[in-house]
């Protein structure tokens, strides 16, 4: 196995956020992702390094192959993944030379050392998933 490591770093809002605030957050960005995700695939393959990854909490991530095309990660619930929304990096365990992610072998590693197993994979309608947001930010502002 390879590793693919992907870096993403905490906004300063995020620091100025409570728990509740960023749990939240966490809450409805994956009710938006799952939402527009499509059926469950078993392995993904990644012809680049991944572009970024967000966290929508302990046991769900949103992957991103490049600016319009991401996967929403669901891991083992497992207590070994509790500080994985902590993160500020993760890395890939990537299956062979083939860069693939998948359900069968595949692990994320959070930025404190915990390896969580990938369960499930599904890609995200990233057209329809943004349009839903800017409508629902939108809808709040009336």
């Amino acid at each position: 196995m390879t590793a693919a490591l992907v870096i993403a770093f905490a906004s300063p809002a995020m620091a100025r956020e409570s728990k509740e605030e960023r749990e939240a957050r966490y809450a409805e960005n994956l009710e938006l992702a799952r939402a527009h995700a499509g059926e469950p695939v078993e392995a993904v393959r990644f012809l680049n390094e991944p572009y970024k990854f967000d966290v929508l909490g302990n046991h769900h991530l949103l992957v991103w192959q490049n600016q319009r095309t991401a996967w929403l990660v669901d891991l083992k619930q497992d207590a070994g993944c509790r500080y994985m929304a902590n993160s500020l990096s993760i890395s890939i365990d990537m299956v062979n030379e083939f860069r693939t992610m998948d359900t069968s072998h595949g692990y994320i590693v959070g930025g404190n050392g915990e390896r969580c197993k990938i369960e499930g994979l599904r890609k995200v309608d990233v057209v329809a998933m943004r349009a839903a947001r800017e409508s629902a930010r939108n809808d709040s502002a009336s």
